[in-house]
């Protein structure tokens, strides 16, 4: 009879998210960072006045939040280990939702890999970012 309980759990949650949402209204927003990711001699310099940084507490892993694409997808530029392959994921906090989709292009063999994110809905979400055992995670609200 467990086993069922289970079972039938498991098919009605689907592709989505079953974790406990937050209280309505509540949405623990990361801080961005005030500084930036050391500059790739492949690429043009990370500084930017506009720029919106995250950052590992180790600083090995950096996400830049950068817009939306003519998808709706948000351009997210990561800094990771040289080449290293990217996973990205993540799934919304405060109510049930199938989780974020990512495009994550090979032939990216720098510290810099372009991305684009989709939320499925807004909302709350937290994304989850790994490279070579380096880890990210940070929180954003979705309009």
């Amino acid at each position: 009879m467990r086993a069922l309980l289970l079972v039938v759990a498991m098919l009605s949650v689907g592709g989505t998210s079953a974790r406990t949402p937050l209280p309505d209204g509540s949405c623990p927003v990361s801080a961005s960072v005030q500084d930036r990711p050391p500059d790739d001699p492949h690429a043009d310099s990370f500084a930017s006045p506009r720029a919106i940084w995250y950052a590992n507490p180790q600083r090995t892993m950096w996400a830049w939040w950068w817009g939306k694409t003519y998808t709706g997808a948000y351009k997210v530029l990561w800094v990771r280990p040289a080449g290293a392959k990217l996973t990205v994921t993540g799934h919304r906090l405060d109510a049930v939702a199938p989780p974020v989709t990512a495009d994550v292009p090979e032939g990216y063999p720098w510290t810099f890999q372009a991305s684009g994110v989709s939320f499925p809905t807004p909302g709350c979400w937290q994304v989850d970012a790994g490279a070579r055992g380096e880890t990210i995670t940070f929180v954003v609200k979705i309009s």
